[in-house]
């Protein structure tokens, strides 16, 4: 007769299912790390978008004051200040530009830009005065 070998009662050495749920935190601190990756993506194209946007409204405040004040006369000043508007709108967002007589600097002008950022969903403005010799707007 044959008999039947001892049980081993010895403990085990690996638990089962225990690979799986390393597996699953794992791939769940993966999925919150590419998620903040995401985010910090995300926030940086918005910053490097509003740079962007003030950059092109200060290039723009200091064009129409070079060329306000090199007009020679008000029927010029008027002409470049128009085409200068549909430059503004052109190249920001919802923009719009004026240019009027300055309430702080006597003899002087305020020219203004004002635009929508898209990513931020806020209006923005810039402004710069352009200081007397330039012909009134």
């Amino acid at each position: 007769m044959h008999s039947l070998p001892p049980l081993a009662l010895a403990a085990p050495t690996r638990l089962q299912g225990a690979g799986l749920v390393e597996l699953l935190f794992s791939l769940m601190l993966l999925a919150l790390a590419l998620l903040g990756a995401a985010g910090a993506l995300l926030r940086a194209e918005r910053t490097a978008h509003q740079a962007r946007m003030q950059s092109t409204a200060t290039q723009l405040l200091a064009d129409i004051a070079e060329q306000r004040l090199a007009a020679a006369d008000a029927a010029t000043a008027m002409r470049v200040t128009l085409l200068w508007q549909l430059r503004v709108r052109r190249e920001l967002p919802r923009g719009q530009g004026e240019v009027e007589p300055s309430d702080a600097h006597p003899d002087s002008q305020t020219a203004r830009v004002e635009w929508r950022d898209t990513f931020a969903g806020v209006t923005s403005r810039s402004q710069v005065v352009i200081p007397r010799g330039a012909p009134p707007p």
